[in-house]
């Protein structure tokens, strides 16, 4: 008889779940719930953002950097300038301009180059000193393609590319040049854009007066 009373006796866990079983659904699922939002901050990917340059910096760069820096636009903004003075698309001027933005490209990476030849611990950031060639690389790239708009669209993004590389926090770059390395950036993309969009209006307005 004590056996079978034995043997009909819940356990412990089996009382407890009879007690209260809408509880013993809702507290697990009431856990379960509270710790999703922890999981998706745990595997929450968050990409390297790039602080932009406070361009009042440019009052700290010396002398010779601003008149140089601001005469060698000149070329990017003499292609457009030709194309909406004459009315008319000009290739040559577009080349030109493609050819100018590849010598551009490597002299940007020339500076990180000279940047990390300076600095003598700098000497084992060997994926900086790949990323100094790459300009230079992407520049020549854009010279083969096979016309000058896709060659300027190849630039247009090179240069997005390097600009964001040099405006991450890292050491040799001052925030002057930060500043100037942005606006001169700025002024060298649009350019490039404006005569990709000359190449589409004008050359249509040419197409159309000639029928």
């Amino acid at each position: 008889m004590f056996l079978s009373r034995q043997l009909v006796r819940p356990y412990p866990c089996q009382r407890l779940l009879t007690r209260n079983p809408v509880q013993n659904l809702v507290l697990p699922a009431t856990n379960v719930v509270a710790s999703l939002p922890q999981r998706r901050h745990q595997s929450s990917f968050s990409p390297a953002k790039v602080p932009l340059p406070n361009l009042g910096n440019l009052r700290h760069a010396p002398s010779p950097t601003i008149a140089l820096g601001l005469s060698s636009i000149a070329p990017f903004v003499a292609a457009p300038y030709m194309m909406v003075h004459s009315g008319e698309f000009l290739p040559s001027w577009a080349y030109a301009q493609l050819v100018y933005g590849a010598t551009v490209l490597s002299f940007i990476g020339g500076i990180r180059w000279g940047v990390l030849v300076a600095k003598p611990e700098s000497l084992k950031a060997v994926h900086q000193y790949c990323w100094s060639v790459c300009p230079a690389l992407l520049g020549w790239g854009a010279l083969l393609m096979p016309s000058t708009a896709l060659g300027s669209l190849t630039c247009t993004a090179s240069l997005l590319a390097a600009l964001y590389a040099d405006l991450m926090p890292q050491a040799g770059y001052p925030d002057w040049l930060k500043a100037l390395r942005l606006s001169l950036t700025s002024v060298a993309v649009l350019s490039l854009l404006l005569v990709l969009t000359c190449q589409v209006l004008l050359s249509e307005k040419r197409d159309g007066g000639s029928k």
